[in-house]
């Protein structure tokens, strides 16, 4: 019995050892969090302390046997309980020292052997050409180790030593913003029948960190009735100390001006010029951030413009030296923590600036007007500087500003406007990315004539085509290492490639010139057109996807033209294999009959463009043929989930093969239009006499036949009644009431009402 305790105090240890092993994983950033953990860890205390009073009196009970049994348990345990390490977050000391990594003296301990390759010592010296960089790109807390001693008479001890997070150390700088924003009225929305329910939140409260290779940003937002604002607080280290990884706090630089830092930097060529325009005494007093280019991309810069050789992405560049170098000069202490994608910091130039875009890919990338940093974060005693690894372009127009003006892109330009997206490339708060085909390139034997003479008209979904050519965002050409996809403005993906030569593609259409900087975006020159499959007609749609079948029929009913030239259409075409099983003397028929298959083809063609998130069951469209409609009806178990359509009993294969300005719904069957009622149909079929004898008897017929419903009916034939005894069959042709309740049993009304339930966009 006393070993089967101790097994079960053993068990129970195991599970608090799991427990606080599962609270490790958690970050606690708040002093509430903190206080709510402290109290836990004291309940596993108080908890740990009754069982090992319990296992003395047990041990002490059942002799020395038990007794080495919890010994054993209770080393292992140590071990165990030795290798937690939990964050504590804020860093305060509890029941122990604070391991702050100095000495009792107050010293520094040696970093040198820590960081032998990085020059520092007790007191550091900053060595510029030395960059530490954490790389990271995710919050890593600092670790606190939770120790367990299990002395021999058991009495338990705890003792925690924590170490700060690195932004909790000495030497770090706190700036705080607080926003008071306008009452902002939240809503959400939720399905009930045909309408919606608004709720209204009234009470918000969280705070959401990040930290970044140079900073420790915490954003918290409240909102109540009565209070709706948002703090910001942001810890870095203060100018002059430098962050090191593994360390707490920040240490002390050796700093100097901006110019020596250059210097020592090896980026002289951009201190020579500097100096040349009188530029050095600014650089060595006024605070600045400096996006510094390499001395190679400098003299490779001069060379190309004095020998008037611009090279790939280099086509609008100023030669005025003054210009180009204030270009790559801002104002403040600006680190790559501070940088944010699609920033745009304004140049000392004054008419021009400098966007950052910020890439993981994995790697992380930063750049400057789409050069690369090459070397980040080299601190001077007055400003900040990042090495290049080109001169930065200056941009002084706008990317439609760009098109119009370069006589290579007057089809584009043309179009542009005839799509009315002039003003979306031209719109300062914009960035975009134009993948811009020349005019050759609309000439090549890749675009059809036909084409080009239908986007030049305004037709042939020029909005769609160019869209296509289109991203959201600035795609600089250093962030594609190899391959990259990215959505365009039609929400769809484009590829883009760099090669083994280094040459550029997208969808397999080659960049011949990359980089243009404009003001809201850049440009690269293509050779070719990207033409979505959004942009295609029906009938090249259906031709690439290999249903020759259907596009035969077409072309025999002489409808090619009509159907592609169609707007706002919803085209539901029968299968490969659905053509193939119709009857062969059906096919020959309609082949010989062309006004018949086009009136069937027409009938396969509604408007207006109905994508499938729009349907819902017993719905009618109305087609091309006048008073017929497709019924469109869904079928499913649970609600949302697995749904099978149908169009006139035709399954819905495929949905949502968009075409220009219509969508293409494939079904499994060729759609017959229905020529009669449910009633008149029946009257026409032989072997269902009785059945309509029983129908005309109740006053059902008039129902089946005037158009109300929609019914199904389940319609037995006459051999079906001879099954049924003679008594009951007589019963029903003499009893009204019973043939009613038989012929109801037969008709079916119309099913639930469905939607799809999937999004619109």
């Amino acid at each position: 019995m006393a070993l089967t305790r101790i097994c079960v105090l053993l068990l129970y240890f195991m599970v608090l050892c799991a427990t606080v092993w599962s609270t490790q994983q958690r970050q606690f950033r708040s002093f509430s969090s903190w206080d709510n953990f402290h109290r836990q860890i004291q309940r596993y205390g108080d908890e740990l302390e009754a069982m090992q009073r319990r296992a003395e009196e047990l041990a002490t009970s059942t002799g020395g046997q038990i007794k080495r049994l919890w010994n054993g348990a209770a080393n292992h345990f140590q071990n165990v309980f030795d290798k937690l390490q939990l964050p504590l977050g804020d860093g305060r000391e509890v029941e122990g020292e604070l391991d702050s990594g100095v000495d009792s003296m107050g010293n520094l301990p040696d970093l040198s052997s820590q960081y032998p390759d990085s020059g520092l010592s007790n007191r550091p010296v900053f060595d510029p050409t030395v960059v530490v960089v954490d790389t990271r790109h995710f919050p890593t807390p600092g670790l606190n180790t939770y120790h367990w001693k299990f002395p021999d008479n058991f009495n338990a001890m705890v003792r925690f030593r924590s170490r700060n997070s690195w932004w909790q150390g000495p030497n770090i700088c706190e700036e705080k913003e607080e926003i008071n924003e306008q009452e902002v009225n939240v809503t959400t929305y939720a399905p009930k029948g045909n309408t919606t329910e608004t709720v209204k939140v009234e009470y918000e409260h969280f705070t959401k960190c990040k930290e970044t290779e140079t900073s420790y940003i915490c954003i918290t937002r409240i909102r109540t009735k009565d209070v709706n604002k948002t703090y910001i607080v942001k810890r870095q280290c203060c100018h002059g100390f430098m962050r090191l990884p593994d360390a707490s706090g920040c240490l002390e630089l050796d700093l100097k001006d901006i110019v020596e830092t250059m210097t020592d930097l090896g980026t002289t060529r951009f201190v020579e010029l500097a100096a040349r325009i009188g530029l050095e005494p600014k650089l060595r007093e006024d605070n600045f951030t400096i996006f510094c280019p390499s001395n190679e991309a400098l003299i490779d810069y001069e060379e190309d413009t004095v020998s008037n050789e611009i090279p790939s992405g280099r086509v609008y560049r100023s030669t005025d030296l003054q210009n180009i170098l204030n270009g790559h000069i801002t104002e403040g202490y600006l680190k790559t923590g501070d940088l944010e994608d699609e920033l745009v910091l304004m140049s000392v130039r004054g008419n021009s600036g400098i966007r950052v875009n910020i890439y993981n890919t994995p790697e992380k990338i930063v750049t400057a007007n789409c050069a690369r940093i090459v070397k980040a974060n080299n601190y001077a005693r007055n400003g900040v500087i990042h090495v290049v690894d080109t001169v930065l372009p200056i941009p002084s127009q706008t990317v439609a500003d760009i098109i119009s003006s370069d006589p290579q892109f007057s089809t584009l330009k043309q179009l542009l406007s005839e799509a009315g997206l002039v003003q979306t490339l031209r719109d300062l708060r914009g960035h975009y990315t134009l993948f811009a085909p020349t005019d050759a390139a609309f000439l090549s034997d890749a675009v059809q004539p036909k084409l080009l003479e239908q986007l030049l008209k305004g037709d042939g979904c020029v909005s769609t085509i160019l869209k296509n050519h289109i991203l959201p965002n600035v795609l600089c050409s250093t962030a594609i290492p190899h391959h990259a996809g990215t959505i365009n403005l039609l929400d769809k993906y484009l590829t883009v490639t760099r090669n083994e030569d280094n040459k550029l593609f997208v969808n397999n259409i080659q960049i011949i010139a990359r980089d243009i900087v404009g003001i809201n975006g850049i440009v690269h020159i293509i050779d070719g057109v990207l033409v979505p499959s959004q942009a295609d007609s029906v009938t090249t749609s259906l031709e690439k996807n290999k249903m020759i079948e259907i596009v035969d029929l077409i072309d025999t009913a002489e409808l090619r033209s009509i159907l592609d030239s169609m707007k706002n259409a919803t085209f539901f075409v029968p299968s490969k294999k659905a053509i193939q099983a119709l009857p062969e003397g059906m096919k020959k028929g309609l082949k010989e009959n062309p006004q018949k298959l086009r009136e069937l083809l027409m009938y396969h063609v509604a408007q207006p463009i109905v994508h499938s998130c729009k349907f819902h069951n017993n719905q009618m469209l109305k087609t091309k043929i006048e008073d017929k409609e497709i019924r469109i009806n869904i079928y499913s178990q649970f609600t949302g989930f697995d749904n099978r359509v149908t169009a006139q009993c035709a399954r819905v294969v495929s949905y949502d093969n968009d075409i220009c300005e219509g969508t293409i719904h494939v079904v499994d069957k060729v759609l017959i239009p229905p020529k009669k009622t449910i009633m008149d149909q029946l009257e026409e079929m032989e072997g269902f006499d009785i059945l309509v004898h029983l129908l005309r008897e109740t006053g059902m017929d008039e129902r089946l036949r005037l158009g109300y419903g929609p019914f199904t009916l389940l319609a037995p034939k006459d051999e079906a009644f001879s099954k049924i005894s003679e008594s009951v069959l007589s019963d029903i042709y003499k009893e009204k009431e019973h043939a009613e309740n038989l012929v109801k049993l037969h008709v079916l009304p119309s099913l639930k009402h469905y939607l799809m339930y999937s999004k619109c966009k």
